[in-house]
């Protein structure tokens, strides 16, 4: 069986070294972004967690050397954590606005996701048990009380109803939480770089420099929305502040590169001129002479040439 370099979290690799069984069993899934299945990896422990698998492959074909081996296969598999709630919002979105206003169980919500998710084309029987799986987790009735409206009925049973107002919330808690360690982690230096480029460290811009931070948050959140769920999110947020300095630097951009044309050009056109006025270089003084000689009453040369 071929081998794969792959970056695992610290939690799943001793989970995988306390069993007996060293395989890394994923499942198919529909990614909440583009309804297309994805590789995913669901464990129980500790409520469920939920991690994706992503892979980077190099532009040409590498192999990695580590100690004696060569693993021919040059990607490197990621397997990073997927806030539940990411994969509870399109199911909660597929049931229809007439079922979605009454209060129901988290297993009659749950047996609902199921069946509409059967009659989906991408979806196929091995999917539909791995989300039979996932339903089974604590943390997915988690999300349902942080998406939903709830009512505690008694101490053991919650019934949930949808909402959009909650989903929205919830979404702009997750965008300011990327707003703050933004700020402050090592991992933002890229985004760092990008800010500065665009001038938004300079004095007096405290405030468009967060709205771009806000904006660059919203687009990682959006990475696991669907794009009608993303633009209800950015609706939210008022960017005009960023926008107008955005369209400033574009102006300034523009006005450079037409600047830096015309300077082209003129050069271009001084350099033409002075090609013209340099003079043709005089002729040999014999040239000269032979152009100054009488040729008045001299056959022409044509004439010996003709018949006699």
């Amino acid at each position: 069986m071929p081998k794969s370099f792959a970056v695992l979290p610290e939690g799943l690799l001793q989970a995988i070294e306390a069993s007996n069984d060293s395989t890394l069993r994923l499942v198919r899934l529909l990614h909440p972004r583009t309804d297309v299945p994805a590789l995913f990896q669901i464990s129980g422990e500790n409520g469920g967690t939920i991690l994706e698998l992503q892979a980077v492959a190099p532009p040409s074909q590498r192999s990695w050397i580590l100690d004696q081996e060569i693993i021919s296969d040059g990607k490197m598999l990621i397997l990073t954590p997927v806030d539940p709630a990411f994969l509870v919002i399109p199911l909660l979105q597929l049931i229809p606005a007439g079922r979605n206003t009454n209060f129901r169980g988290a297993d009659d919500l749950f047996e609902d996701f199921t069946t509409r998710l059967k009659d989906l084309e991408a979806t196929d029987d091995d999917m539909c048990e791995a989300y039979t799986t996932l339903f089974g987790m604590t943390c997915m009735e988690t999300a349902l009380k942080m998406l939903c409206e709830t009512k505690e009925l008694d101490a053991e049973l919650t019934v949930y109803r949808y909402s959009s107002t909650r989903i929205i919330q919830y979404l702009r808690t997750k965008v300011a939480h990327i707003c703050r360690s933004s700020q402050n982690s090592d991992m933002s230096r890229s985004i760092t770089r990008k800010f500065a480029t665009e001038g938004l460290f300079e004095e007096g811009y405290e405030e468009v420099l967060a709205v771009a931070r806000t904006r660059m948050s919203c687009e990682f959140v959006a990475h696991y929305l669907a794009p009608q769920t993303e633009k209800e999110l950015l609706s939210t947020y008022n960017f005009k502040e960023l926008d107008v300095h955005m369209d400033h630097l574009a102006a300034d951009e523009a006005a450079r590169i037409a600047a830096t044309t015309t300077t082209k050009k003129g050069k271009k056109s001084e350099a033409s001129t002075e090609d013209k006025k340099r003079k043709a270089p005089k002729g040999s003084k014999g040239v000269d002479q032979l152009k100054k000689a009488n040729t008045k009453g001299m056959s022409k040369i044509s004439s010996f040439f003709q018949k006699k």
